[in-house]
């Protein structure tokens, strides 16, 4: 198999360097192959365990967990187990032109990665709580677009691959009890997620910065805490972790296809605990 081993990406050819073909094809697929889950959610099972697969090591794995009854199966397919709400992460993105959210376990690799990699970005006093981390499984649709945009810079310009944080309003309760995305227009988190940044808070398509029409994020997580708002009856607040293709040093791109969506990052602050 040519292309890269990472499932939650399996779209990009395997890198290649000095005639030898690693199994991923960029660093940031690796780290994610390589930090997986520390075990097999199924009872007994010692491999490790893949957030692709809902925790599981294999698909056969997660199939032998809902025939032991040891978690409920999706409601549509009757053989994957639940991931979102009563669907499985599979019939979640069929069903739907949106992406597939799974809440990841505070106690494996991925979600202290993901949290002191937010953490070490702060880069300030005071640093937040990190709650919860939702790892966001986008459409094929949606990586497809973001490889074939990626392959067309590639062709004209040397591009890095950076990892970036964006925020905005957040108006609903996301994350509170469940992963449900709302359909308010002025919620800008759940309009990204919804859209893979195709659309913003209020139907905008694009912010208005010091670099003109465009997508905005920011390698500090304490930056983008500044456009972070939540709403009076959620106690966390909600960042968007991503990467972005970036031809220079500043991160702002002006296509919604050169960043890329990977977790929901919910959070507390001290100064909102006070209040």
């Amino acid at each position: 198999m040519y292309v890269c081993q990472l499932k939650t990406c399996h779209i990009r050819p395997k890198y290649v360097e000095h005639g030898r073909q690693h199994p991923y094809c960029s660093r940031t697929c690796a780290r994610d192959g390589h930090n997986r889950a520390s075990s097999c959610m199924l009872e007994g099972c010692r491999e490790e365990g893949d957030p692709a697969q809902g925790g599981f090591c294999s698909e056969q794995h997660a199939r032998d967990a809902v025939r032991s009854k040891q978690l409920k199966a999706c409601t549509s397919c009757r053989w994957r187990p639940r991931t979102v709400g009563m669907l499985c992460a599979s019939c979640s993105a069929k069903t739907s032109s949106g992406p597939a959210l799974i809440e990841l376990s505070s106690e494996g690799r991925t979600f202290r990665r993901v949290a002191d990699d937010f953490l070490r970005a702060w880069k300030g006093n005071d640093p937040p709580s990190v709650r919860k981390v939702v790892e966001i499984q986008l459409p094929q649709e949606i990586r497809t677009r973001h490889y074939q945009y990626r392959k067309g810079l590639e062709s004209t310009s040397a591009i890095r691959e950076v990892p970036t944080y964006h925020s905005s309003q957040c108006i609903c309760d996301f994350g509170v009890k469940d992963l449900c995305l709302c359909n308010w227009d002025s919620c800008g988190i759940c309009k990204i997620i919804n859209s893979s940044f195709s659309e913003l808070a209020f139907g905008d398509t694009y912010d208005n910065g010091s670099l003109g029409r465009g997508i905005y994020s920011s390698r500090s997580s304490a930056s983008a805490d500044q456009f972070a708002t939540s709403s009076t009856t959620s106690p966390y607040r909600a960042m968007l972790a991503c990467t972005a293709d970036v031809d220079g040093d500043r991160v702002f791109v002006k296509n919604a296809d050169a960043i890329v969506l990977k977790y929901v990052i919910l959070y507390s602050k001290r100064t909102d605990q006070r209040s």
